[in-house]
């Protein structure tokens, strides 16, 4: 055999070798074909050598326009192998955007929910005698000179507490059923809530009469008579006599509380829902804190308010 056709037996056999290697790897195949054709040539002899033998030139060039179609085959299956590889990581980012999409959601905190303020009901005004106000203001005694004041509204056939209490003073006597002129003491009963009076305005009051007083105002209690104005507001200037009204402590702000209206003398005057006193006793009212005092001046809706002190 010339050496020319050992020559071109020998690159085919490369080209073989070639192919077989990139069939068997195709993460190699992914090279450009022009270099695969550069790294061919090197390999083949001058022109000069290849036409010394017709016959054999003859075989070997059919031979090699076969290699070429196989080597453009071989460039085909790269550029199908790298459209391959290209689907493969577009595969691959799906799967990460897949691994994103179904990624749960964040868990979000949960509210916290205020608990339900529990309701709480002036239970003994149900159904009490007398007791028939949209408002009430309820006083239970808790000791001889001191009580505890609840807000009662009425909602449907019970009276809802407004989830406040607020310590009262009493008379320094206690209670009585049988109230009488100067006994120290507070009475006990259904009572309804009357016009208010203070040295200072009207802190918010809307809902009855206010009087300003000043030094010419007095309560006429005592052993006066009905005809003489007892358990009324007078004044002095018209020659009435009482308890004087322009006391900046205890009648800053003050209510009347309804007792005694027929005005029976010596049942007992001058009985008032007012700020404390220095002694934290009364002569037979009921006192508040000038704080507790304003709120329940203001927490009075209208006139249908009534007191129940028991």
């Amino acid at each position: 055999m010339s050496s020319a056709r050992r020559w071109t037996g020998g690159i085919v056999a490369a080209i073989a070798g070639i192919t077989l290697v990139m069939g068997a790897a195709p993460a190699q195949a992914q090279e450009k074909p022009g270099a695969l054709t550069a790294r061919v040539t090197d390999l083949q002899p001058g022109a000069a050598d290849l036409s010394s033998d017709a016959g054999g030139a003859g075989n070997d060039g059919s031979g090699n326009g076969n290699s070429g179609n196989g080597d453009g085959s071989e460039s085909e299956a790269a550029g199908k192998d790298s459209t391959g590889a290209g689907s493969e990581s577009a595969q691959v980012g799906s799967a990460k955007a897949g691994l994103g999409a179904s990624d749960p959601a964040p868990t979000q905190t949960p509210k916290k929910t205020q608990p339900k303020k529990k309701t709480l009901y002036c239970s003994y005004l149900d159904g009490r005698k007398g007791v028939k106000a949209q408002q009430v203001i309820e006083v239970r005694q808790t000791s001889t000179s001191r009580a505890d004041v609840y807000l009662c509204s009425r909602k449907g056939d019970r009276y809802v507490r407004d989830n406040t209490s607020y310590t009262g003073h009493l008379g320094y006597n206690g209670v009585t059923s049988k109230k009488r002129e100067g006994d120290g003491k507070t009475p006990a009963g259904v009572f309804w809530m009357r016009g208010g009076f203070g040295t200072s305005k009207n802190p918010g009051l809307d809902h009855q009469k206010w009087t300003t007083v000043t030094k010419d105002h007095v309560w006429v209690d005592g052993k006066a008579s009905k005809a003489q104005g007892y358990n009324t507001m007078q004044r002095r200037s018209k020659g009435y006599r009482g308890e004087a009204l322009h006391q900046t402590g205890p009648y800053k702000y003050a209510q009347v509380i309804g007792y005694n209206e027929e005005r029976t003398p010596g049942k007992g005057s001058a009985i008032f829902l007012h700020k404390h006193t220095a002694s934290g006793t009364t002569a037979g009212c009921v006192s508040l804190s000038e704080k507790s005092l304003v709120k329940t001046l203001k927490w009075q809706k209208s006139a249908d308010v009534q007191m129940v002190i028991h």
